[in-house]
């Protein structure tokens, strides 16, 4: 029995060191693809301007962006779609404590991987299930009907589901493995920095994600006030407040905050860095593209935000 464990742990340990570089790469290319292309995925603000731009792409490009969009499939409530693209990140937490309870030994000894796993953890049942229960909670107290929140391709969907299949396994499987320093060493200087970065990212991604939901549910009936300007073509505004004094994606600020203070409580770990970097190659290019949507459905937009990184980027 002992030698089928030490065999299946050397299983699971290559293709975790496998599935970590596969990471590394799909962040690389991720990057590359949504800079090169200009490619922003078609949800949300760009979901029914995606692809409409004439004359500002070479034909090549053009032609991927349309065979794209056109294997995008039908499309499902935002709420809806949100719960069941997070959801992998909490069914292998789950899967591993209700099937695999034996190897929960390093984690339920070492406090360290506790308060990693509680971080991780906190992140995503908040992504799963309390930031959709706002979004439709929002869109029905702002008198919206059930079809004005934008839907989400099911394309869009299951590649996110795909991506957070593989960063479940890979960030539940380095928390529970990980064997970090000794106890007495446990709450070094990386560990308790990385927790305070990471709490204060977590802090502006739900403060901002909260300022757009509003936003977005109240814009379509409100009229144009001193603190928000409303194009008639769409029913977003621009925000204000917190980090939005200084970039146009406070929400994408403060989660690439989160999971670099993340990465830090875990001892710059080659797991957890991969996470980091990807969330990076994803959140960049599509600020960016924000940025501009902004800029050009806006004539007011204040000219001295930054896209996501203050006075940088």
């Amino acid at each position: 029995d002992d030698r089928r464990r030490t065999m299946a742990k050397m299983i699971s340990d290559g293709l975790f060191s496998y599935l970590v570089d596969l990471q590394l790469v799909l962040a690389a290319a991720t990057f590359l693809i949504l800079s090169y292309f200009n490619i922003a995925a078609p949800y949300g603000r760009h979901s029914r301007s995606a692809g409409e731009e004439k004359g500002k792409s070479k034909p090549v490009v053009s032609k991927i962006k349309s065979v794209v969009l056109s294997c995008r499939g039908p499309e499902i409530p935002a709420h809806i779609a949100w719960c069941i693209m997070e959801s992998p990140n909490l069914i292998w937490p789950a899967y591993y404590y209700f099937f695999h309870r034996e190897q929960w030994e390093n984690l339920e000894k070492n406090v360290r991987n506790q308060v990693l796993f509680v971080m991780f953890m906190g992140h995503y049942v908040h992504r799963t299930f309390i930031y959709p229960i706002r979004m439709r909670w929002i869109s029905s107290r702002s008198g919206s009907k059930a079809g004005d929140s934008t839907p989400m391709p099911i394309l869009v969907m299951l590649l996110a589901f795909s991506f957070t299949s593989l960063n479940g396994f890979v960030q539940t499987y380095g928390i529970i493995f990980t064997k970090f320093e000794a106890s007495s060493n446990a709450f070094d200087f990386n560990f308790v920095s990385g927790i305070i970065v990471f709490v204060v990212g977590a802090y502006f991604n739900i403060r901002s994600d909260n300022t757009l939901l509003v936003l977005k549910f109240k814009s379509k009936r409100s009229q144009c006030k001193t603190d928000s300007v409303i194009e008639k073509k769409t029913r977003y505004s621009i925000p204000y407040g917190g980090l939005f004094r200084y970039v146009s994606c406070a929400n994408y600020t403060g989660e690439i905050i989160e999971w670099t203070g993340y990465a830090l409580a875990c001892g710059m770990s080659r797991w957890s860095v991969a996470f980091t970097l990807y969330t990076c190659s994803n959140l960049l290019p599509r600020a960016m593209q924000h940025h501009l949507w902004y800029i050009k459905t806006f004539e007011e937009y204040p000219k001295e935000r930054y896209a996501v990184i203050p006075f940088i980027l």
